[in-house]
Parts: structure tokens; sequence; C-alpha cells
């Protein structure tokens, strides 16, 4: 089936919902292309998040991840996989809200705490209490994340029907 998208796919959601896997697997059923905003800013800095992070702080870090989703969002229509934080920001909020289908990926904390606990690449979570760190930034961007135009919830038993209802939502 033949999927027509007017306006880009945007996935967001606390770090390890989910958004990469299902924004593969969407790409590939309705045929868009995939970009994963963490990756378009490390190709482009030649540096990994947690270094871009380290060297420069959280606001350098969202101000490029803002350029680089204006960027995608001018181009065709495609999935973007936002990091977990671009919501945080109010001019990248807005702009995902205006100019895509915001989808919020959201999937149980202790899923999400399963899937994040041994990686050492989520500078936000390099604390003496990650899983409590983990709450408190879930806490302080649900209001955000409730702001998406569809909330999907992933506990990762139907990733297929959860790509089936973000296409029958958005294509025409």
């Amino acid at each position: 089936m033949k999927y027509k998208i007017r306006k880009s796919i945007a996935l967001t959601g606390i770090m390890g919902c989910g958004k990469s896997h299902i924004g593969r697997l969407l790409a590939k059923k309705s045929g868009l292309k995939l970009f994963d905003t963490d990756s378009v800013i490390e190709e482009r800095a030649n540096s990994n998040v947690a270094a871009i992070f380290e060297q420069y702080g959280e606001s350098k870090f969202r101000a490029s991840e803002r350029a680089v989703i204006a960027a995608l969002l001018k181009d065709d229509t495609c999935i973007i996989s936002l990091g977990g934080g671009a919501i945080v920001d109010a001019d990248t909020r807005g702009l995902l809200k205006e100019q895509s289908h915001l989808v919020w990926i959201d999937a149980p904390l202790d899923t999400v705490w399963e899937r994040v606990k041994t990686c050492k690449n989520r500078p936000l979570l390099n604390t003496d209490h990650p899983r409590a760190t983990l709450e408190k930034i879930y806490e302080e961007r649900k209001p955000l994340y409730e702001q998406a135009h569809l909330r999907v919830p992933n506990d990762g038993t139907h990733t297929s029907q959860n790509i089936q209802l973000i296409l029958d939502t958005f294509a025409q």
C-alpha cells in the first residue's frame, strides 16, 4: 500500500522509548527516508552527543538540534527520530507542532530503564542515581510530550500495530 503523508512525522519521547526502532520500521513501511537528529548532529560535528554535551553544554547542543530539525522540516517529507530532549526547547517544540506530525512514543519507565541502564552514551544519566534522574527527566518532560498530535504506547509488544496506527492517523 502506498501512503501519502503531507508533513514529516517526528517521533518524540524519553530516551530509550523506541523512537529509533519505530522510526526505522515506519520509514520502511511508508517509503519515507529516516533521519535521526542525534546522528545528524554527530555527523556534522564529527563528535558524539556525550562529547558535545561535555564540551559545549546542553544549550549549545539544543541550538544545533533546533537548526537540524528546522532544516529537515524544510526538505522532503520524512521520518524524524528526535533526541529525547528536543521537545524541551520551546522554539523547537513550536516548530515541530506546526510543521510536522508530532508523535509521542510513550514507553513504561521500567522498560526504558532496562534499555538504557547500561548505556554509556546517555550524558543526562551520568549521575550518582541514574534511575532517579531518568524518572525526574520523564516527569519534567511529560507535559511537553503530551502536546504531541498522537500518543503511541510502546511496551515493545505491539510494534506493528503502532506503526499502522501512525500511518492510519497521518496518511491521506
